[in-house]
């Protein structure tokens, strides 16, 4: 996902809790997300992407993604700090690491995999099944778009009786 999205935002405020309580908390499904900003439309997005991988060099990566996705306006120094306070993060530490840019190749090369993977719009889905041997993913149903949630459920529900039949 790309922070600055109004798609994204839009999964992130009414899809993806019902996904998360239904399927993350319950262990039934293992939740993964990747950079996906597109430059062309959000070239600022890259300081929320980056915020939230220095708040996970502080090991607080999932409290600083929470409430991430926004506006343009709301990824500002200021505001990013504020989120970076409001997490718990060292802001000495947050600070440097944001003057720093040591994220930024891992955001790109996490961008490149991502449209390795197919993806050409954001919010991308991706939904596989863990080969427990080799703990390869092998990708299931690609969803593109900020869909509703009973077309996650409908192919969560696939590949976890896809699973199933593997065993």
């Amino acid at each position: 996902s790309d922070y600055e999205c109004p798609f994204c935002l839009r999964h992130s405020r009414e899809t993806m809790p019902l996904i998360e309580k239904s399927y993350i908390q319950t262990g039934r499904v293992i939740y993964g997300f990747r950079d996906y900003l597109i430059d062309s439309l959000h070239p600022q997005a890259i300081r929320a992407h980056e915020a939230v991988r220095c708040g996970g060099d502080q090991g607080k990566y999932w409290e600083m993604h929470t409430g991430m996705f926004g506006q343009p306006s709301a990824h500002t120094p200021e505001a990013l700090e504020a989120k970076a306070a409001q997490a718990g993060l060292d802001l000495e530490t947050f600070r440097a690491c944001m003057a720093s840019g040591k994220n930024t190749a891992a955001i790109r090369q996490s961008v490149a995999e991502i449209e390795g993977f197919g993806a050409n719009g954001t919010p991308a889905f991706f939904i596989g099944i863990v080969d427990r041997a080799t703990g390869q993913v092998k990708i299931t149903r690609a969803i593109t778009g900020a869909l509703p949630y009973a077309q996650f459920a409908q192919a969560l529900e696939a590949a976890l009786s896809q699973a199933q039949q593997k065993k």
